[in-house]
């Protein structure tokens, strides 16, 4: 009793001890602080709760500090850490944390962590039970064990007293919990079996590559493995991975576009040496242990595309961004680009066209992203100088923005809408290449927007276009004074001058095709400028109100063009040609001679004026007049008037 009395006074330091509540003390040697072994959650310890499950390890630093870890959860915007139910440490990022526990009371304590996602929900929770106990202070608090072989060294309690004792002093001796560790980093993934994996890293030219930086990551958050290494003359391993489990693979070397690949290891008890190989292109021989296309390569290729490869619904007026695996040489992206139609369509616009026997299709393409592009295949649509282009600071990546008047063509019809495909073939033979900075080239194969081959050009997919154009408004022509031509804009383009054919109404160019022709269509024998001036009818009255004339531009002998000046294509020009009175014809003269001013004549070779100040001009457009997607003008907004004021 004495000597009992005598080791308690000599109480003077505390020891942590993190093991099951409740749990038996075992005969062991003090741990070193120099190497200390990490404490694992016993079951007692794990939470029942309904959320995810985070486990949670401690492991000594030194004296009284210790390091809290725990798995990391995808979803986690930050986690919250408690202490015996009490706020103790919020806004915590790293799955870890160091924890100072100097001075805490003895006894037992439970340590809960929340994982909290970007809504502020908690997703997951662990929690740790341990005790702080009093030890003795120095080697003296234990007996000898000299006279017995199983002779353990005691973990003496301190005697109970009135007011909760604390550990006076950051120096503790750690005791392991009476469960046994184990060999992997938590208890909780002592399940998955460990094995080994292995391979080699060729470049596109069948060479081994050292200096890669390989890393694999397990993709399943239960079964956390991250681990890296570098290439010796092109081969990699990895040891104690988890088998069963997807892991990405990911090689890398500056200068070389990155490959990646995910695989499910196997457990491989037999050792074999290619069971878990997996390699990065081929020494040019079989493709056993990887295919060609995953071999790192120094040539620049397309890593990333807007529209999305083989994108839908996308809108026809969408702008381009295509990211690069190194910074290029801009002008070679720019010259070589080209959009192309991928498909066979007739659309609304060109629905009774009759240029060949039979017919014909509107713009073709073969449907094959390998060979749609070349000459002959396909219908070129647009190149980069339709587009408003720029580069982000490193020359990785362009965006491309279509200029004023130019979109994909569409159709009001879903069935009629034709497939676009990238490439870099343009049209010209000399621009079917990129570049990088470093000067080396790539004529074939730019795409790489998936973990399989390469591809030649990528297509995607538009939406329909059903927006009826409207008239919005109208001006005197300023080459055209006193009422010789005015000018009619719209609300969107009204022809789309393609690289390969230009979309308007009136295109199919039948006897009866002008009805759908907002102007004349460039080379038309039936949708001429003249045939178009039949769309507009015109109302003149005086600035009493009277009328003076009502009917068809076409009857003052008037045509209608596109305005070649209005990038956009919006707007069509109406005119009035020279009079000839030998070719003019008598009803034209007749209107023309009843519009005159009074006192004024008609002149060989002369255009006419023909209004006067303060009458008022009225066009209207007929109700058959098409936009390049066939979509006919709004009845309700299909006309726009004028009054002359000098």
């Amino acid at each position: 009793m004495g000597m009992q009395q005598s080791q308690t006074a000599q109480i003077g330091f505390c020891c942590l001890v993190f093991c099951l509540l409740g749990c038996e003390p075992r005969s062991q040697s003090p741990l070193s602080l120099s190497s200390p072994s990490p404490l694992i959650p016993t079951p007692d310890s794990m939470s029942s709760s309904p959320h995810a499950r985070l486990n949670l390890s401690l492991e000594p630093i030194a004296a009284a500090f210790y390091e809290l870890r725990w798995n990391t959860q995808p979803e986690a915007y930050n986690y919250r850490l408690w202490l015996d139910d009490k706020p103790f440490k919020d806004n915590l990022v790293l799955p870890r944390e160091v924890l100072d526990l100097t001075g805490y009371a003895l006894g037992s304590h439970t340590l809960k962590l929340e994982s909290i996602n970007a809504s502020k929900q908690v997703t997951a929770v662990g929690e740790l039970a341990f005790e702080i106990q009093a030890s003795m202070p120095s080697p003296t608090a234990y007996p000898t064990p000299s006279s017995h072989p199983n002779a353990y060294r005691p973990v003496l309690l301190p005697t109970p007293t009135p007011r909760p004792q604390v550990s006076p002093t950051p120096v503790v001796v750690v005791l392991p919990s009476p469960y046994q560790t184990p060999a992997c980093d938590l208890a909780y993934y002592c399940d998955f079996e460990r094995t080994t994996f292995n391979g080699k890293v060729f470049d596109d030219n069948y060479l081994p590559l050292k200096g890669v930086t390989v890393i694999a990551k397990s993709l399943s958050s239960n079964v956390p493995f991250n681990a890296e290494t570098v290439t010796t003359d092109g081969t990699y391993t990895f040891n104690r991975a988890p088998s069963g489990v997807q892991v990405e693979i990911t090689a890398s070397k500056a200068g070389f576009a990155t490959r990646k690949r995910v695989e499910v290891l196997r457990s491989n008890k037999q050792g074999d040496p290619n069971a878990n190989r997996f390699d990065f292109g081929t020494d040019g021989g079989a493709a056993t242990f990887s295919a060609v296309y995953n071999a790192l390569s120094d040539k620049p290729e397309v890593v990333m595309v807007t529209p999305a490869r083989n994108g839908s619904g996308v809108a026809f007026n969408t702008s381009f961004v295509l990211k690069f695996s190194e910074p290029m040489v801009k002008q070679t992206v720019e010259n070589s680009l080209m959009i192309s139609a991928f498909n066979r369509r007739k659309i609304t616009v060109d629905a009774d066209n009759r240029r060949v026997a039979g017919g014909t299709d509107t713009v073709i393409g073969n449907g094959t992203i390998f060979t749609n592009f070349l000459p002959g295949n396909s219908t070129p649509i647009w190149d980069a100088t339709a587009f408003e282009s720029s580069w982000n600071s490193d020359a990785t990546e362009i965006t491309l923005r279509f200029k004023e008047g130019k979109n994909l063509p569409s159709d009001r019809d879903s069935n009629l809408v034709p497939d676009y495909n990238v490439s870099f073939h343009g049209l010209d033979i000399n621009k079917r290449f990129i570049q990088d900075a470093s000067g080396v080239i790539r004529n074939d194969k730019f795409f790489k927007l998936t973990d399989g081959d390469f591809e030649e050009s990528y297509k995607f997919s538009i939406k329909s276009d059903e927006v009826k154009p409207t008239l919005t408004q109208m001006t005197p022509d300023p080459q055209s004074p006193h009422g010789g031509g005015f000018i009619l804009h719209y609300s969107e383009p009204m022809i789309l001058e393609t690289l390969g054919v230009n979309i308007a109404g009136g295109m199919s160019d039948t006897p009866t095709a002008f009805i759908h022709a907002p102007a004349g269509y460039p080379g038309a024998v039936y949708s001429t400028a003249a045939k178009a001036a039949e769309n507009y009818h015109l109302l003149v009255k005086d600035a009493l109100g009277q009328t003076r004339f009502e009917g068809s531009w076409a009857q003052l002998g008037g045509r209608v063009e596109y305005l070649s000046r209005d990038a956009s294509r919006k707007s069509v020009r109406l005119t009035l040609p020279p009079f000839a009175g030998t070719a003019t014809d008598p009803d034209v003269q007749t209107r023309l001679t009843q519009l005159l001013s009074r006192g004024h004549t008609l002149s060989e070779g002369v255009v006419p004026s023909l209004f006067e100040i303060g009458e008022r001009l009225t066009f209207r457009v007929e109700a058959g007049v098409m936009d390049p997607a066939g979509n006919t003008v709004d009845s309700a907004r299909n006309n726009v008037g004028l009054t002359l004021n000098g």
